[in-house]
Parts: C-alpha cells; structure tokens; sequence
C-alpha cells in the first residue's frame, strides 16, 4: 500500500480535465503557431507577388520613359528621372502589401507625368518648327524683295507697274501671316509672290532690251538731227538766211533729247525726219533768198554806175537795216545842178525813187481830177533804164507815181517844181 493518500474520484477527474484543459491549450497554441506561420508565409508570399507585378509594371514603365527620353525636353528629362528613380526606391524598400499598393499607385501618376512631358515636347517642337518656317520664310521674302528692289533700282520703276503693285501687295500678305505666325498660309502666298516676281523679271527684260534697242535707234538719230544741226550752222549761206530756224530748231533738239531720259523717243525720230525736212526747206530757201541778194547788189550796183555816168555823184550804197540779210539796198545820187535822186532796191518787189531838184507839175485831166508829172525826173530815170538794159542787161518796168496819168505820154523836159516819189517795177 502506498503512504500516499488516495484521491477521490473526483479529484482524480478534477486533475484529468485539468491535465486534457492544458493538453488542448498546448495543441491550441501549436495550431495557432501553425496558422500565424502558414498566414506570414502567405502574406509574404503575397507581397513578394505583389512586389514583383509591381516591378513588373514599372520595368515597362521604364521602358517607356527610356524610349521617350529623347522626346522630352532637358527640364522634364532631369524631373522625370528623379521621379522614376525615387519610385524605383520605394517599390525596392517596400516591405508591406500597404506600401507597396502606395507605390503602385503612384506608377499611373508618373505614367500621366510622361505623357503630358511628351505631349509639351511635342507643343514644344511644332512650335519651334513652326519659328523656324516662320524665320525661312522671312529670309525668303526679304530675298525677294531685295530682287524686285534691284530690278527697280536698275529699271527706274518704268517696266510693268502693275506687276510691281501685285508682288507687293503678296509681300504684304506675306508679313501679315508671318506676324501672326501662320507659317503654311505665308509659305503658300509667298510662292505666289515668288512666281509673280519671276513673271515680272522676265516681262522686265523683254521691255529693258526693247527700251535699250529703241534707246541705241534714239542715240543714233539724236547724232543725225546733232550732225544736220552742225552742218547747218557750218554753211555760211544757210546760217546767214536761217539763223532763227536753226536756233529753233536746236532748241526743239535739246527738249527733245532731255524728254528720252522718261522713255520718249518717239519725238526724236519725228524731229528727225523734220530736220531732213527742214534742210532741204532751208536749203532751197537759202539759196533762193542769195540769188535774189546777189540780183539786189547787182542792181544796186548797176544803178549806182548807171546814175555815175549821166553826171550824178553817188554816195557809198548802204544797207537800209544794217545786218539784215534781206534788208534793202538804198543810195543817195546828186548832180552838179543840185537835183537828186535816192534810190531804194528791194530784194523783191519794185525799186523805189525819191526825186529833188527836179520841176514837178499837176494837170487836170478830162474827167476833172488831178493828175502829176515830172518830166525832167522821169526823162533821167529811164535814160537810167536804157543805160542799165544795154550795159547790164537790166530791164526796168514802167515808171509809176503818185497821181500820174497813164495816158499821158513823155515829150519834153519841163520845169515844174522839185520834190516827188517815183517808182519803177522790178527788174
């Protein structure tokens, strides 16, 4: 028998719940040991799932941020990296489902980040091209306008004023699209300016080679009309008979040749052709006016010997207006007994007499009215005539005055009173 005290059978069961109590606590503990280790191996499976979708996601995000590098401008490009590289960090040091679903969601905000640095790249570039079409086009149309400047400069603006005004008006609404940067529409109005231009150099140098051959045609007829002017003035008897219309004629050269200078010539060809005209004219003309000098001066001269040999003393011939071609020649006879005769020989028309000395008488005739005679006057003067008919073979008309009687007939010398005018008609 045992010295210990035995124990009742409840005390026995009291122990034996007690001992199956602490049994199921310990199996309970090992079982909740067993499912917190199966839920951290679960858990941490997870995260490392998570964590690596994650990398998954953001290694492609990578990708695309590295594809899009170039594509970004240098501001965004340093942005960008420190973003990606801080994000790359936190997914690496994420130890949670937490902080890694926090770095997750921060993948799509760098994804709009890229798209929107891409999309002001792109603004960026368009609008830098866009400078850069604009900056062309400036230099192409002062290019052109520094063309149609020196076709202008060259031409004197004389050629094709309307094209002018056209290109003109297409550099103007060239600047405009320019000013407000609309660099297709100024391209397309300043290929039109470009092609109006090119029409107008080629019209221009049509009408520059025609004006510069209708130019060389001027300067060679300006020579001939200068030539007929000079040869004109180098003949003595033109320039003696012509002198205005050689004057006038040199100042019409002169406006003439001045007025080629604004592209009229074809007054120079008219004035040309005028001139051969007028030569021609001035020449007949000239010759004309000395044959009728030189019979004038023969005249005179014949009378003034004619008048020397029936006794009348003969002053020097003068002409009536000194310097004057077709001036008059006049002289002044006188005889031993006083009486005189001034004589005036006209290049055209009747030699005039003018009588002193010699007895003048006034007879009425039948039908009552007064008629004057001075025989002794009209009896020298046409010994004169004889004289000059058979020494000079000059024929005198018939003497006429003032108040003579055709009918009457000359029949003797008569004193009558001195004075009186008589008048021969022409040689």
């Amino acid at each position: 028998m045992s010295g210990n005290p035995k124990k009742s059978l409840a005390q026995i069961e009291k122990e034996l719940a007690k001992l199956i109590e602490e049994a199921q606590k310990r199996r309970a503990e090992v079982e909740a040991n067993k499912r917190e280790k199966t839920a951290e191996l679960e858990r941490n499976k997870r995260v490392e799932e998570l964590k690596n979708d994650v990398l998954a996601e953001f290694s492609n995000f990578q990708k695309d941020v590295d594809s899009y590098m170039n594509k970004l401008c240098e501001d965004d490009i340093e942005e960008i990296k420190s973003s990606v590289d801080l994000l790359e960090k936190e997914i690496f040091l994420a130890t949670n489902e937490e902080l890694i679903r926090e770095a997750k969601k921060k993948i799509p905000v760098l994804i709009e980040k890229l798209r929107l640095a891409v999309h002001r790249k792109r603004r960026a570039d368009e609008f830098k091209k866009r400078l850069l079409a604009i900056e062309h086009i400036s230099f192409q149309l002062a290019e052109l306008e520094t063309r149609l400047n020196e076709i202008e400069k060259e031409t004197g603006g004389k050629f094709d004023c309307p094209g002018v005004q056209e290109i003109l008006k297409f550099f103007d609404q060239t600047r405009s699209a320019i000013e407000r940067n609309q660099s297709e529409i100024a391209e397309e109005i300043l290929s039109k300016a470009e092609l109006a231009l090119e029409r107008h150099e080629k019209l221009v140098a049509d009408q520059l080679k025609q004006f510069r051959d209708m130019q060389e045609k001027c300067q060679i007829a300006i020579g001939e009309i200068n030539g007929l002017i000079k040869s004109l003035k180098s003949d003595e008897l033109i320039s003696k008979w012509h002198k205005n219309s050689i004057e006038k004629l040199e100042r019409e050269y002169h406006k003439t040749k001045e007025n080629t200078d604004s592209g009229e010539f074809q007054p120079v060809f008219e004035l040309l052709e005028e001139a051969k005209r007028r030569v021609i004219k001035m020449t007949e003309e000239a010759n004309l006016a000395q044959f009728k000098a030189d019979q004038r001066t023969y005249i005179a001269e014949s009378i003034a010997k004619t008048l020397q040999e029936i006794g009348f003393k003969v002053e020097v011939v003068l002409e009536e207006h000194p310097g004057h071609p077709s001036t008059a020649l006049i002289m002044h006879a006188i005889s031993a007994s006083g009486k005189s005769i001034d004589v005036s020989v006209p290049m055209d028309g009747e030699v005039w007499y003018s009588v002193g000395g010699f007895p003048m008488t006034s007879e009425i005739k039948i039908d009552g009215a007064a008629a004057n005679s001075c025989d002794q006057a009209q009896s020298v003067i046409e010994e004169m005539h004889k004289k000059l008919s058979s020494a000079f073979k000059i024929k005198m008309g018939t003497l006429k005055w003032d108040g003579k009687d055709p009918n009457r007939r000359l029949k003797g010398a008569d004193d009558l009173p001195s004075g009186g005018k008589k008048r021969s008609d022409g040689a």
